[in-house]
């Protein structure tokens, strides 16, 4: 036999491998909450079909309530439909920013884009904010469309420790930053 191994070790260290491999990923099925795996289009409802000028706004926030960290919202703009004033129709390409303020003024105010890129279903925008503080934040959803542009205030109470959250750009980075708070949570 030319193979320094014995014959067993092998295949039994493959064994070992795969089913190491395997508990890792059952481990990982067990811990990841559902609104971790369906952030995007996912959320709870805050405010639905409210009246802003000529649009009809939907927004879904997840977590919530919601929490320091990643804040991740979901709107939905329609208007009504002209031939039929009993239906509403998606306004599509809008321009959607996300902004929150803290009363506090020398916590820094956030802004983020929503867009239908970042949407799971495209006749939705969505976009993340990344909160560092508790604390009552005053969250403003600016739209500019072929109707004008508009704005709808909500308050979102922010629970949760002051976090210092460093934003990585790319996929590592992100990776990194969500098995950081999936191992928090747990």
């Amino acid at each position: 036999m030319s193979d320094s191994y014995p014959r067993h070790s092998r295949p039994i260290h493959a064994g070992i491998q795969r089913y190491v491999f395997l508990g890792l990923i059952s481990l990982l099925l067990v811990t990841v909450r559902s609104s971790d795996v369906l952030a995007h289009g996912g959320g709870t409802p805050v405010t639905a079909d409210e009246p802003v000028g000529p649009y009809h706004v939907y927004v879904w926030i997840d977590p919530w309530p919601a929490e320091t960290g990643r804040l991740h919202v979901t709107v939905a703009i329609s208007e009504t439909d002209p031939q039929d004033p009993e239906e509403q129709i998606p306004v599509l390409g809008a321009d959607v920013t996300l902004s929150m303020e803290h009363p506090d003024e020398t916590i820094e105010s956030l802004s983020a884009q929503a867009t239908h890129d970042q949407a799971v279903n495209k006749l939705m925008y969505e976009g993340d904010l990344i909160v560092e503080y508790p604390g009552e934040w005053r969250m403003t959803v600016s739209m500019e469309g072929e109707a004008g542009a508009y704005a709808l205030e909500l308050p979102v109470e922010v629970t949760g420790e002051a976090v210092e959250v460093i934003v990585r750009r790319d996929h590592w980075g992100n990776l990194w930053l969500w098995l950081q708070r999936l191992f928090e949570r747990n």
